[in-house]
């Protein structure tokens, strides 16, 4: 049980932390896609 309890605060803790960095990256990701779009959308050659 006290194992499961450590666990679980470990994982918890990781993902309150990590939350800012999670938020960035699924925006930086959505930048990235969004700019290949653009250049496969794109009417220059």
């Amino acid at each position: 049980m006290v194992e499961y309890v450590t666990v679980s605060a470990a994982f918890f803790g990781l993902t309150v932390l990590g939350w800012p960095f999670l938020l960035q990256l699924l925006a930086a990701l959505h930048r990235f896609f969004a700019s290949i779009y653009y250049v496969i959308q794109s009417p220059v050659p």
